[in-house]
């Protein structure tokens, strides 16, 4: 039909071509599938920036939470509140003290709190300085910008998490 030539492809044309024609039935599927994934996407990215634990499999892809991590979150979540002013977290090495709470938080509380600042401390210089520099690497991400998009890095030169600003 030349009729249909003329028209723009648009997702409702592509709907009612696979409607009419069950053997285009796959670009309208397609379609489909694509709304839903956008619709799934856009979920995640809401849970991500209401929630520490969903940030952190956001953008940490192999992360594994376990029921001590969903504990750890709980509370961080707390101090992002004003609920808990002081925490201390005492846990065994290689539980994910340091993940949750110097790595993962800081971004997603400068996400939720683009005029704040936060202090990173540590028993060493050179473990600041790392945690520092994967907070910037979480922050200069396109997954970090999918979820918190008014965030900014001043600049990438410097890994102290003085640098990071709304």
């Amino acid at each position: 039909n030349m009729n249909n030539l003329m028209e723009p492809i648009t997702p409702d044309r592509i709907m009612k071509e696979g409607e009419e024609n069950p053997e285009k039935k796959i670009p309208g599927q397609a379609l489909i599938d694509y709304r839903k994934k956008a619709k799934i996407e856009k979920a995640k990215r809401e849970m991500a920036r209401r929630h520490l634990l969903d940030f952190t499999k956001y953008n940490f892809f192999e992360y594994q939470e376990n029921w001590h991590h969903v504990l750890i979150a709980d509370v961080l979540e707390a101090v992002e509140r004003g609920d808990i002013v002081k925490l201390m977290i005492f846990l065994p090495p290689r539980h994910g003290k340091s993940e949750l709470a110097s790595v993962q938080f800081p971004a997603w509380f400068l996400g939720r709190n683009p005029r704040k600042q936060i202090i990173s401390v540590s028993y060493s210089a050179d473990l600041a300085k790392d945690f520092g520099r994967k907070v910037r690497n979480i922050v200069s991400a396109q997954e970090y910008v999918n979820v918190f998009p008014e965030m900014r890095l001043r600049s990438l030169s410097s890994c102290r998490l003085s640098e990071l600003m709304p």
